[in-house]
């Protein structure tokens, strides 16, 4: 990529076209770029953190998410973003307090849904979980991959529970197989 220089509006335009061709290295480097030129500029720091996750970068991602809420506590996609990172490492104790901090915002949003259902999860309430996802999906018109993501979710858990019809085995499983970090190609239209 050449030495060019672009304005923010720019680089979040050039930032979205690269992950909609799936090019994560030019996203990367251009994120990286565009970081150090506006750093104040969350949008563009949001996208380079998810690129960072989908690529594997998970400390640098956690960083740039977090600097995300730094600046604006209320970014639920960030959040979002940053509890499922977690939620998909392991890391159930800091998955659930961002999911937490979703659900109890005054903002009600899919977002909102879909974090209770992570919770309800994390505390083996399988039916709970399904009825607030499918709250979430019913809610949520912006981001409809994300959707669809949720219901190969529910469908893992409700496979799993016939299979083993064990649910403390199903919330471990199920989740950890069905969702991933959104990659953001699938949600710019």
């Amino acid at each position: 990529m050449t030495d060019l220089v672009f304005n923010e509006a720019e680089s979040i335009a050039l930032l979205k076209f690269h992950l909609k061709k799936q090019d994560l290295e030019s996203a990367l480097s251009l994120g990286k770029r565009a970081v150090i030129s506006f750093p104040e500029n969350n949008i563009i720091r949001f996208i380079l953190a998810s690129v960072q996750s989908d690529i594997g970068l998970y400390e640098q991602a956690q960083k740039d998410y977090l600097h995300c809420l730094d600046a604006d506590p209320e970014f639920h996609l960030a959040r979002f973003q940053l509890a499922l990172m977690y939620w998909n490492h392991s890391h159930q104790t800091q998955s659930v307090d961002e999911f937490q901090q979703i659900a109890n915002s005054e903002q009600e949003t899919f977002l909102n849904h879909f974090s209770r259902g992570f919770i309800q999860l994390s505390e083996n309430n399988l039916s709970e979980a399904k009825t607030h996802f499918q709250t979430g999906m019913t809610n949520n018109l912006l981001l409809p991959d994300l959707n669809t993501d949720i219901q190969k979710l529910i469908n893992n858990l409700e496979t799993n529970k016939t299979d083993n019809n064990v649910e403390s085995e199903m919330s471990d499983n199920a989740a950890s197989e069905s969702i991933t970090p959104a990659h953001l190609s699938k949600y710019f239209s």
